[in-house]
């Protein structure tokens, strides 16, 4: 009797398990990840798919503002394993959408920071904050979910070039695993700088 109980519980824990992975195929995903350029003038362009599920659509159409955080990543790894990498640069964009119910508008906005790892940049600005209005959802989807060109700041760095990695990731807010454990939706990638 007591192995029935072990099994059945078993069987539990295996489907438990499996539900996350049912589930996975309209998870967020990066995709079409191109790390351009080099030295001083890397870019970075990306689209997440599936990053508009049924939750994201409701709150947009209620009029609530909503926050997609693109954070872009330029670092290298070490040259001892099992050490943390050395963060070289990063950019963060902020893509926003608040929805309109009297005009039907969609009032988008996108803010850029850029920031490196020692000394201050003190050369021209790379990219200016942007803001614009639509009736368009699929312009909203676009402007939301997908980064074009988007600049790391230069560094100085000793490692190779062969050690240095994008990491790419998207923060589009929370959902609650079993109603009541909040997640925070996310997807991620990373590329050499010679692919």
């Amino acid at each position: 009797m007591a192995d029935v109980g072990r099994i059945a519980a078993g069987l539990l824990v295996l489907a438990l398990l499996t539900l996350p992975a049912a589930a996975a195929a309209s998870d967020p995903k990066v995709i079409g990840l191109r790390v351009e350029g080099a030295g001083d003038d890397i870019r970075v362009s990306y689209s997440v798919e599936n990053a508009f599920s049924e939750d994201v659509l409701e709150r947009i159409n209620s009029g609530m503002r909503v926050v997609f955080r693109h954070r872009i990543e330029l670092y290298a790894k070490r040259a001892v394993p099992l050490w943390f990498p050395k963060t070289l640069s990063w950019t963060v964009v902020e893509a926003a959408v608040e929805f309109d119910g009297l005009t039907k508008q969609y009032h988008l906005s996108r803010s850029y920071r850029l920031r490196r790892k020692g000394k201050a940049w003190d050369g021209p600005a790379r990219i200016a904050d942007e803001e614009r209005d639509t009736d368009s959802l699929d312009v909203v989807r676009v402007w939301m979910s997908e980064v074009d060109g988007v600049p790391l700041l230069p560094v100085a760095s000793e490692a190779p070039v062969s050690r240095q990695r994008v990491d790419v990731s998207c923060s589009m807010g929370r959902k609650f695993f079993w109603g009541m454990f909040p997640i925070t939706v996310t997807a991620s990638a990373e590329s050499t700088l010679e692919d």
